[in-house]
């Protein structure tokens, strides 16, 4: 009988223990184990990372404060201003239909091949505005670059730049961020609105238009064709007419949102300036770390594995 009454109590400790463990394990953390960082000690160029892009054969592009860097999950290659960049920090990356990359930089845009490099400026071509911020590719392959006084497009032959010009054309010339859904119609974030452009017509959205924010950081199409947009107070989602403010909770607060991107069940990841929060449909999780996640978060990109890479301060974080 003692025994037995020994052995219950036992089961009854250790089922205390494992519940206490998924108790703890559901309060808004996750094992530091699914977390892997990346540093300039692991080869990145910088620690800042300002942007990413993954291209078609699941090589992830990172743009720093001071060069690029290309991790094919083993190795990290490393480019800098000697090895063609026109300038070390790099805001925006994009691949073309052709696998090209395209590096955005406040001195103008550089193209690699793999092989080649080539720097298109204000002086040399008819880029508006040296200073890239945000790079797109249309499904014609044409190229359009967002930077501090308007957009360009480029069809590998010839320029057409697009400014604010009273009514008409962007709302403001400051283009923060870039996304082309599957009708190509491409949605310009600026700092004073959206522009929408369907190759004829230009539509904008301000604040009066809805509860959009004016000040716009990101801009990002789901696979449903889901309009979502970063800005200076939260994140919103477009419903067709109107930019409405994307539902929160005390736990995702309304802060400048940088960056946002959505994985493959549908999960929305939201990158700010103070951590990186999901929302699976019904439950937000937040991600605030005291094992060295940094909270200042830049770009999300979401590989073809669904690893989520988080672009940061202080390096790159993969979360698999």
């Amino acid at each position: 009988m003692k025994s037995f009454i020994k052995l219950n109590t036992s089961c009854i400790l250790m089922l205390f223990v494992i519940v206490l463990f998924s108790c703890k394990r559901d309060n808004n953390e996750i094992p530091v184990q699914q977390w892997t960082k990346y540093t300039e000690k692991d080869g990145l160029a910088g620690n800042e990372v300002y942007s990413a892009a993954v291209d078609y054969q699941n090589n992830k592009w990172f743009g720093t404060e001071y060069g690029v860097t290309k991790f094919d999950s083993a190795n990290c290659n490393s480019y800098y201003m000697k090895d063609g960049l026109v300038y070390h920090a790099v805001y925006a990356i994009a691949i073309d239909l052709n696998g090209n990359k395209w590096f955005g930089t406040p001195l103008g845009v550089t193209k690699f091949d793999g092989a080649n490099w080539k720097t298109y400026t204000s002086n040399n071509s008819g880029l508006v505005n040296d200073d890239v911020l945000s790079i797109a590719m249309d499904s014609h392959n044409n190229k359009w670059f967002g930077t501090l006084s308007g957009v360009s497009e480029f069809n590998d032959t010839s320029w057409t730049n697009y400014i604010k010009e009273g009514d008409s054309g962007l709302v403001q010339n400051c283009v923060r961020t870039i996304a082309i859904d599957d009708q190509d119609n491409k949605w310009f974030g600026t700092e004073y609105g959206i522009s929408k452009f369907d190759g004829k017509k230009w539509t904008t959205y301000i604040n009066p238009n809805g509860d959009l924010e004016n000040y716009v950081f990101t801009i990002y199409i789901d696979s449903q064709g889901n309009k979502w947009a970063g800005t200076l107070n939260g994140a919103f989602r477009f419903n067709g007419t109107k930019w409405i403010a994307f539902p929160i909770e005390n736990s995702f607060p309304r802060n400048r949102v940088h960056a946002i991107a959505i994985d493959s069940y549908g999960k929305e990841w939201f990158g700010t300036e103070f951590g990186l929060f999901t929302f699976d449909g019904s439950k937000w999780k937040n991600y605030i770390f005291d094992y060295d996640l940094e909270n200042y978060i830049y770009a999300i990109a979401i590989d073809s594995q669904d690893y989520k890479w988080v672009c940061t301060l202080r390096g790159v974080f993969k979360f698999r």
